[in-house]
């Protein structure tokens, strides 16, 4: 189901199982000035995807044919889609929920019930950020060799695989070289929130996961460090 895009809008897609929070949501979005196009299940938000691919996606995690992981695992196997925003909507508020929501690919999320301002700000942020140049240099700090457009590092001998935020955050710690750079500023830099505003939480969500994927230690990091009141560094040797 879909509306006819209007030129200049972008385009989100808005997948949920629950009419009423569709329903809702296409209100809202549509008076932000949103072109909504709607699917009722994961199925139907595959379909949907391959039909067209959206400037954006709002999905919800829990549904009972193909969850919201299994459509966002979907998105990120396919090359046209690998790179398009997604947004989960969900009713799960755990860390663990939080971080496997990001493992799959996930840029932000929402927990219901949503503010409908937040969710607005959080999507022109994640579309502020698809509109920027992919970069396609290779960066090395330290230990840590980056190769941005195949989302891949080398640590040591071994090659660990990224995901486009978690290569975007490492990006942004590597340019820092070597100083500390603070949640806000992160929150800035690879989310295109506006100074001051974004949760601190998704920075740490994202970092825990970089950590697990690149320290032999997650829980005493060699590479990342955090250093307390100021944020978050790279090691230089």
């Amino acid at each position: 189901m879909s509306d006819n895009p209007s030129q200049g809008q972008p385009v989100v897609l808005v997948v949920d199982d629950e009419l009423v929070v569709r329903s809702v949501l296409r209100r809202a979005l549509t008076a932000f000035g949103y072109c909504v196009r709607l699917a009722t299940g994961g199925a139907e938000a595959i379909s949907e995807l391959e039909r067209e691919a959206p400037d954006v996606v709002v999905l919800d995690v829990s549904m009972p044919d193909v969850d919201g992981l299994e459509v966002l695992a979907h998105m990120r196997a396919v090359p046209l889609l690998e790179y398009l925003p997604c947004l989960l909507l969900t009713g799960r508020d755990t860390i663990r929920d939080k971080v496997e929501g990001f493992g799959q690919g996930a840029d932000d999320y929402v927990t219901k019930p949503f503010d409908l301002v937040e969710l607005d700000l959080k999507l022109k942020a994640l579309l502020r950020r698809a509109k920027r140049q992919r970069p396609s240099d290779v960066l090395r700090v330290g230990q840590l060799e980056a190769h941005r457009n195949s989302r891949r590092v080398i640590v040591g001998e071994r090659v660990v695989s990224l995901s486009k935020v978690e290569m975007e955050l490492l990006v942004a710690l590597m340019q820092a070289n070597g100083a500390a750079v603070s949640a806000e500023m992160l929150l800035h830099t690879v989310w295109g929130y506006p100074l001051g505003m974004g949760n601190p939480g998704l920075v740490r969500m994202h970092l825990l996961n970089l950590r697990r994927k690149i320290e032999v230690d997650p829980h005493d990091p060699h590479h990342i460090l955090t250093v307390p009141r100021r944020g978050y560094r790279l090691r230089l040797g």
